[in-house]
């Protein structure tokens, strides 16, 4: 997973506004994919952007909930 695959699933996470259930899914998907990226990251910097940017869908404004 690169920088650039990170920004645009955050981007597609903000296109679902409205989707609560599909946002939180995605992103708990989002963050999945990222914590296995940061295993592999060749640097702390790298681990540290991809990090980041997933980060940023919590400044996402829809409701996190589980049935």
């Amino acid at each position: 997973m690169i920088l650039g695959e990170v920004k645009a699933r955050v981007e597609e996470i903000a296109q679902l506004h409205g989707d609560d259930e599909a946002q939180h899914g995605k992103e708990d998907s989002l963050w999945k994919d990222v914590l296995q990226a940061i295993v592999s990251a060749k640097t702390l910097k790298e681990a540290k952007q991809l990090a980041h940017e997933a980060l940023k869908t919590k400044d996402l404004e829809f409701q996190r909930w589980c049935a």
